[in-house]
Parts: structure tokens; C-alpha cells; sequence
């Protein structure tokens, strides 16, 4: 990737998220942060994983969290080249620090965060 704004957000939104579980979420291990954009909308969810089990991020009341999400997400988006204009990406923090981050450019359900239907809060496909 040759735009460095595009390289700071990719760092940024771990930060981001790993700072909020940090002050929100005690004894927290593992989270994900789905993001999905087209040209004419953009949002999130996540999860996040315990102890004592998977978790959805209520949007409601970390509404802040996820305005600034969502504004990473989209910014992003826009400093992507054309050919590299995602759909979906999957972040991926852990308790360790450590983070992965996927990115989809063609299929907009892929890594689905849901715990309807069966679902586990996991990704599919994660």
C-alpha cells in the first residue's frame, strides 16, 4: 500500500478498539470489528470474547466508540487506490496486543458478526 494515511488507519483502528475493550471490557481476550462499505453507506459490528463467553458490542451505548470507528472505517475506504477499494474488513485484537486485518472486495455478507440462527458471534468463516 503506497498511501501512508491509508498505513497510520491501519494501526489507528486496532489502537482504537483495543483501548476501548481495555477500558470497558475487563478480562476480555479476543474481538472483532466488521466493517462493510459501499458508495452509499458504511457501518459496523463486532464482538468480543471472555471468559465467559462471546459477546456483541451493544452500538447504542458505545455509540462514541463506534461513530469513531465507523469515521476510520470510511476514511480508509477513500484512501484506498480504486483497485484496492474494499467492501468488508475483518479486524481482528487480542488481548496481547496483537491484531490481523483481512479485507473482502467482492462478496459484502463475508465474515458475517451475528448470534442469530445459530450463530456464535464469531465470524463465519473466521
Amino acid at each position: 500500500m503506497t498511501n501512508s494515511r491509508a498505513t497510520e488507519i491501519i494501526v489507528e483502528l486496532p489502537k482504537t478498539l483495543m483501548k476501548a475493550l481495555q477500558e470497558r471490557f475487563p478480562g476480555w481476550r479476543r474481538a472483532f470489528l466488521r466493517f462493510d462499505a459501499s458508495d452509499g453507506h458504511h457501518g459496523s459490528k463486532g464482538s468480543y470474547v471472555t471468559e465467559e463467553g462471546v459477546f456483541l458490542f451493544d452500538k447504542r451505548k458505545l455509540k462514541p466508540l463506534f461513530k469513531e470507528l465507523n469515521g476510520l472505517g470510511w476514511e480508509l475506504r477513500s484512501a484506498m487506490p480504486d483497485k484496492l477499494r474494499f467492501c468488508v474488513f475483518i479486524l481482528s485484537v487480542n488481548a496481547d496486543s496483537s491484531y490481523k486485518m483481512d479485507f473482502e472486495f467482492s462478496d459484502s455478507d463475508r465474515w458475517q458478526i451475528t448470534k442469530k440462527n445459530g450463530g456464535t458471534g464469531i465470524p463465519e468463516g473466521f
